[in-house]
């Protein structure tokens, strides 16, 4: 399994083809370094700061596909924003509460719902990976590529840390 993963992770991202496998695959934090040795593959998102979601340093956005990011990242924000003032013209009592419950859950979608309208733009899958703070990667749409780095991860991961393509 292990060495069917980093094989996998080199036909996607072929610079990792020039670096070392980490030894410990029980360590995702050496994983996700691994995959971000020479640029950065895979991004975190911090629910408590969601701003800090990883697009600004996202090669497959940056780099490779040149895409906009200020109007993604606005987007976004307008997304984000349009749910917090639904709340805020309501009845507040009821609704603050029930905001309370599910605006991680909004904001997260709201970041890999943009996310994933670009990556089709760019013939580019978004697979997210299910952690405290959620992991991101986008990779060139492959049906029976993404499939297998799907079934390779979640064979390893699925407990800890499942992966699913959004």
């Amino acid at each position: 399994m292990k060495s069917e993963l980093f094989e996998t992770f080199r036909i996607i991202f072929p610079e990792l083809r020039n670096y070392e496998e980490p030894g410990d695959l029980s360590d995702l934090e050496e994983l996700y370094d691994w995959l971000n040795t020479e640029v950065s593959n895979i991004q975190q998102i911090d629910i408590a700061n969601y701003r800090d979601n990883g697009i600004d340093e996202c090669d497959q956005l940056n780099n490779r596909h040149h895409v906009d990011i200020e109007a993604l990242k606005s987007k976004i924000e307008l997304d984000i924003r349009s749910y917090y003032q639904r709340y805020k013209e309501g009845d507040e009592e009821q609704d603050l509460d029930h905001m309370y419950s599910n605006d991680e859950q909004f904001t997260l979608d709201a970041i890999l719902k943009n996310l994933k309208d670009v990556a089709e733009n760019y013939n580019l899958t978004l697979f997210v990976i299910y952690a405290e703070d959620p992991y991101w990667l986008l990779v060139p749409t492959d049906n029976e590529l993404n499939e297998q780095l799907l079934t390779v991860f979640n064979d390893i991961y699925e407990d800890e840390a499942p992966m699913a393509v959004i």
